[in-house]
């Protein structure tokens, strides 16, 4: 088998769960002082197959600028994109490889011993396969693998919760400099909350987001540059990130959780039913995520 490869938070940070990636296999723009680094080669240290599957690996870094309190973050991603339509995603077998001599191998915690895996069930969303490092026993790297059936079609619910931002309003001084921008934004989106989309497997969840966009006649502003800083209802006001609070922004949802991977990193699967994004002011411990 396979032994060929060498041994080589605090933060989410808000524009990890908002960037789109561009279709380069190495990609470095910036968004304010910090830098997203993307890269879709196959990795060095695992690599993932199965039958009648195309595998696409993706990592995500923000690297802050230099004097910054945050560190920086990499996420790991990996898609098996399968040919055979009658493929049962509750049941897949794969192979992989990795330096066995130098690490442990957990799928969703549960540690494995052989390079084949059988009856892995793909059909909740992604699973998590952990490298584990043997001479210390810390996690050394975790790759957040997801599956589905080329061409499905794929019904989502896409809403959009501006919740937060309604409260803020009803409370806030009207002589706070945001309060007439605010108001017209909530205006505009009291029209355009939610619509149903169809996209493909394989998809990501920002082109969902688009697809909703223009079905709501709403506007994105910064994603062709791979950054949603805000989103208005067209002729309206929109709400932006650092409105209100220094700690606002977008955020999104899928299936009722928040994933830990950017929208633009997350492959839209078979299980997926709903997508929600919604405007946080702190972080996104209002709309239900964990304390930073």
């Amino acid at each position: 088998m396979f032994k060929r490869f060498g041994k080589s938070s605090k933060i989410l940070s808000l524009m990890l769960a908002l960037i789109m990636v561009f279709g380069l296999t190495s990609t470095v723009f910036a968004t304010g002082e910090d830098q997203i680094i993307v890269d879709t080669s196959t990795p060095t240290d695992f690599a993932i197959t199965a039958d009648s599957a195309v595998t696409s690996y993706k990592s995500v870094t923000v690297k802050h600028a230099e004097g910054s309190e945050w560190p920086d973050d990499t996420k790991y991603t990996a898609y098996l994109n399968f040919t055979n339509s009658s493929i049962d995603l509750a049941n897949v077998n794969v192979e992989v490889e990795y330096d066995s001599d130098s690490y442990n191998l957990k799928v969703n915690n549960e540690l494995v011993n052989d390079l084949n895996i059988e009856n892995v069930d793909f059909s909740n969303g992604y699973v998590n396969f952990t490298l584990i490092d043997i001479s210390d026993g810390n996690e050394y790297k975790n790759y957040q693998i997801n599956a589905g059936i080329e061409g499905t079609d794929v019904n989502l619910m896409v809403t959009f919760n501006v919740k937060n931002a309604t409260k803020w309003l009803q409370t806030a001084s009207t002589n706070h400099e945001d309060y007439e921008k605010v108001e017209n934004a909530l205006q505009g989106f009291s029209g355009a909350q939610s619509t149903p989309v169809t996209v493909k497997a394989g998809d990501t969840a920002m082109k969902a987001l688009e697809k909703a966009a223009d079905q709501l006649d709403l506007e994105l502003d910064g994603a062709s540059q791979g950054y949603i800083r805000e989103i208005n209802r067209r002729g309206y006001s929109g709400l932006r990130e650092f409105d209100m609070t220094s700690q606002s922004g977008w955020m999104y949802k899928m299936n009722g959780e928040m994933p830990n991977i950017g929208a633009s990193q997350y492959t839209i699967s078979n299980n997926d039913e709903s997508m929600e994004w919604g405007f946080t002011l702190n972080w996104g411990q209002d709309l239900g995520g964990a304390p930073w």
